[in-house]
C-alpha cells in the first residue's frame, strides 16, 4: 500500500489520494460533532477495507457509540444491532 498525506501532512496508508480525502472528511465530521460521521466513514471503509486508520476509527467509534447506545437502549446486543445498522 502507498501513503497519502492527511489534512495535516501526516502520511495515511491507503492506495488512493481520494480515500485519504474521504477519511479526512470523516475525521473533520467527528471533530465537528456531526451526526453523519458514521455515514461518512462508510465510504473510505468500502473503498479501502484494510486502511489501518479507517479500521481503527471504526473500532473507536463502535466502542464509543456502542457504549452510549447500550446505556440508552439498555443492552449491548441491541446496541450492536443499532450501530451495525448505521455502519452497513
Amino acid at each position: 500500500m502507498s501513503t497519502h498525506p492527511d489534512q495535516h501532512g501526516l502520511a495515511l496508508t491507503c492506495q488512493r489520494a481520494t480515500t485519504a480525502r474521504l477519511f479526512n472528511n470523516t475525521v473533520t465530521a467527528y471533530l465537528g460533532f456531526k451526526q453523519d460521521t458514521g455515514q461518512k466513514l462508510k465510504t473510505p471503509i468500502k473503498e479501502a477495507p484494510n486502511m489501518p486508520m479507517a479500521v481503527s476509527l471504526r473500532g473507536y467509534l463502535t466502542s464509543l457509540v456502542g457504549n452510549q447506545i447500550a446505556h440508552w437502549v439498555g443492552g449491548l446486543d441491541e446496541a450492536r444491532h443499532h450501530w451495525e445498522t448505521i455502519l452497513t
